[in-house]
């Protein structure tokens, strides 16, 4: 059709978006209205095809033309915005959802308050010591406050009523954009490994899981994997990032350790 790469896939993941809003609309239809919406679907796009093929499309077609997608594209890759962006973003964002999390979650136990004050003295212990392990503890602190914010989100009903397509639509953004960083981004220090590939497919098949699914764990277990990514980006990417996340880290185990133990 003369169509470039670009264009081909556009064409391609737009024919996939109808079909996926298709089954989400006609999800409870009947058998006999499914069948109908997808032979529609395929006969309407077999016949534009065919159209196209038969007729041509001759201004798609001349020498050395670059589409708008095309041009779009080398010049976001040479301002380097795809990388950048998306980074700089994520630098904001995880810091803060570590700390409106906790600040907005229904209750917090004593014990996971009483927790949060330990890492929090060991954190501004080791920071005032400047030793070695003190990094290794502050990125396990991360990781701990990651884990332990998204439970406490998911396990508050009112704010997941009040809130819950705002949250959902939150880690949609964080997972398109830790995308763009690992195909547009430095990937100077983060290289993806067998083993990433392998907790991608947990992260797809933990959720729908039967039993799991019911209980919420397999939303938890993926919405924490993909803020240990985004952490990771920030620290591997964006060594003066640690700053912001640290500053974060900081006043969510104050917000975490106060709630907790006053709830006692």
């Amino acid at each position: 059709m003369g169509l470039d790469l670009y264009e081909g896939v556009v064409v391609a993941y737009s024919a996939q978006v109808v079909l996926i809003l298709l089954a989400w609309w006609l999800a409870y239809a009947r058998d006999e209205l499914l069948l109908g919406a997808y032979l529609a679907f395929g006969i309407g796009v077999l016949y534009a095809l065919c159209l196209a093929e038969r007729h041509g499309l001759p201004h798609l077609t001349k020498p050395g033309r670059e589409s708008t997608v095309v041009r779009a594209v080398k010049y976001l890759r040479r301002s380097a915005l795809l990388g950048r962006v998306p980074r700089q973003t994520l630098l904001y964002l995880v810091p803060a959802w570590l700390v409106v999390g906790p600040l907005l979650a229904d209750f917090i136990a004593p014990d996971i308050g009483w927790l949060a004050l330990a890492l929090l003295a060991g954190v501004l212990l080791l920071l005032s010591v400047r030793r070695l392990p003190f990094f290794a503890f502050e990125r396990l602190t991360v990781y701990a406050l990651a884990a332990a914010s998204v439970f406490l989100v998911e396990t508050s009903p009112g704010l997941i009523e009040a809130f819950g397509l705002v949250l959902r639509g939150f880690f949609v953004l964080v997972v398109v954009l830790i995308a763009l960083w690992l195909r547009f981004g430095g990937r100077r220090a983060f290289r993806f490994t067998a083993m990433d590939f392998l907790i991608i497919a947990m992260m797809i098949v933990l959720p729908n899981i039967p039993g799991v699914k019911e209980t919420g764990l397999g939303v938890m277990v993926v919405e924490t994997l993909v803020l240990f990514y985004a952490s990771e980006i920030i620290v591997t990417d964006h060594p003066r990032g640690w700053d912001l996340l640290r500053y974060g880290m900081i006043v969510a185990l104050v917000i975490i350790a106060i709630r907790g133990i006053a709830a006692v």
